[in-house]
């Protein structure tokens, strides 16, 4: 199993050509996803788009204190500190991360053995295989599952658009983050 290690930036074009893939593989998935009958049936607008920089770079809460996203060291391995949990068979892990200032959070991340399109694939396939949904503070908390059964836990705004999403080591790994 591949462990998470300290490494330099991708070159710049290089992290260009992924961020175009993965965001291009998700664009053109997200057309051809159906709303599932029960969010239908509540008037409830399915996905629209997803918050690609939240999941590939971070950024802060609102409260502009506390970090948030990055669930790939695909695009900014450089920001990797340590591996909290070790990646279990199917390569999900945890780790801390750089965010600048002093901050560093936990992040649980997609398998590193994973490529650009491979990830977005397997979300794509978790969003077609829902199993568990749930209206959590004028948001919807979203379960699915890829082929492996990896839960990929999804936070949908009311409008449609995904704000995160993250193999869930709360559903997989037992673990309360």
């Amino acid at each position: 199993m591949l462990i998470p290690k300290k490494c330099g930036p991708l070159p710049v074009k290089e992290l260009a050509r992924r961020k175009v893939v993965f965001e291009t593989i998700l664009k053109e998935g997200l057309k051809k996803i159906k709303t599932p009958k029960e969010l239908y049936e509540r008037g409830i607008p399915f996905f629209k788009g997803i918050d690609i920089e939240h999941i590939i770079k971070g950024g802060y809460k609102a409260d502009g204190k506390r970090p948030k996203g990055f669930h790939s060291l695909l695009f900014h391995p450089e920001q990797f500190v340590e591996t909290t949990i070790v990646p279990n068979e199917l390569g999900v892990s945890q780790i801390r991360w750089w965010f600048g200032k002093g901050k560093t959070k936990r992040s649980t991340i997609f398998p590193i053995s994973w490529d650009e399109e491979k990830t977005a694939g397997k979300i794509l396939e978790a969003l077609n295989d829902i199993y568990s949904f749930e209206n959590v503070d004028n948001a919807f908390k979203i379960l699915g599952k890829t082929s492996e059964n990896i839960p990929i836990l999804f936070t949908s705004s009311v409008d449609g658009n995904i704000k995160t999403l993250f193999p869930s080591a709360e559903h997989y790994l037992g673990i309360k983050l």
